[in-house]
């Protein structure tokens, strides 16, 4: 009920109030689990897509919750991936709410902020739209891109981390059960088609991590397993493939191949009625 009221722009500030306290023990969780797997090694780590099971925060406490995550990155040593999910005030007009992913370097310093550009069936209208363009920075670890969920549905969008030569993508995620594992699974492609590796944590559905050759390295599934913290070793080195350099062109040139063979057959087919036609029918012959 209160998110309801967050997500329309209605909470008073009493509301606010009981959601900062609600957020705050799943915020603390993540950054616990996340504290816990950089001592282990882990050098990036990656939370899940903004849902009532990842992370939140009211638009007035994100500096806040930023500072936290860039003295845990600093102090660690590791790049933090946030998927957040950003509560505006009541401003008048909506949307209220933000689908952001937020990566803090090791020196504790925000590298980007992207917003979720393409929202999935039923979410039209609930956030506020990113402008479509996918972030790339240099790392240690390889050249680093981040888009969220659905976006991943869309190869055009996620081919400018192929023509940018990312060797590793960021993909926080939120499913549901219908489309689990399908959707996972789809965005594999991605990987495949534009050469990096691919990292897709879920907050629920299948949580998946594969190579530029669509190899799965590891992988969690929510609805079949307690364990929620998926741990892989990722190449720091994507490939060059074909598709980042010509994109769909081969797929409409099919297309437009095929138009031309139905277009031919047409002709053929109305040049032939018409000979039939106009030929004369023969003369009928005696009989004797």
């Amino acid at each position: 009920e209160t998110l309801h009221l967050l997500v329309s722009g209605k909470a008073t500030q009493a509301d606010r109030v009981l959601a900062r306290s609600a957020f705050t023990i799943i915020d603390d969780a993540l950054f616990n689990r996340s504290q816990q797997e950089a001592v282990a090694g882990a050098r990036i780590i990656v939370w899940p897509e903004a849902s009532p099971t990842g992370a939140s925060v009211l638009q007035e406490d994100e500096p806040a919750l930023i500072q936290q995550a860039g003295a845990l990155a600093r102090q660690q040593g590791i790049y933090l991936d946030m998927g957040l999910a950003v509560y505006l005030p009541d401003v008048g007009k909506g949307p209220f709410l933000k689908d952001e992913a937020v990566l803090l370097d090791p020196t504790g310093n925000v590298v980007w902020t992207y917003e979720k550009t393409h929202p999935a069936p039923g979410e039209q209208g609930l956030f506020l739209l990113g402008n479509g363009k996918v972030p790339v920075v240099d790392s240690p670890y390889g050249r680093l891109a981040n888009v969220i969920c659905f976006d991943a549905d869309y190869p055009g969008t996620v081919r400018q981390a192929g023509q940018a030569g990312v060797d590793l993508l960021l993909v926080p995620s939120d499913d549901w059960q219908a489309i689990d594992p399908a959707h996972a699974q789809d965005a594999t492609f991605r990987a495949i088609e534009n050469g990096f590796s691919e990292v897709r944590q879920a907050s629920k559905g299948l949580s998946i991590a594969v190579d530029y050759e669509g190899r799965v390295l590891s992988s969690s599934d929510y609805f079949t397993t307690d364990q929620q913290v998926m741990v892989a070793y990722v190449p720091l080195h994507g490939v060059r493939t074909i598709y980042t350099i010509i994109g769909d062109l081969f797929a409409w040139l099919c297309i437009l191949g095929l138009l031309a063979l139905t277009g031919l057959a047409v002709i053929q087919s109305r040049k032939r009625s018409s000979v039939a036609t106009a030929a004369p029918l023969p003369e009928p012959q005696p009989i004797l």
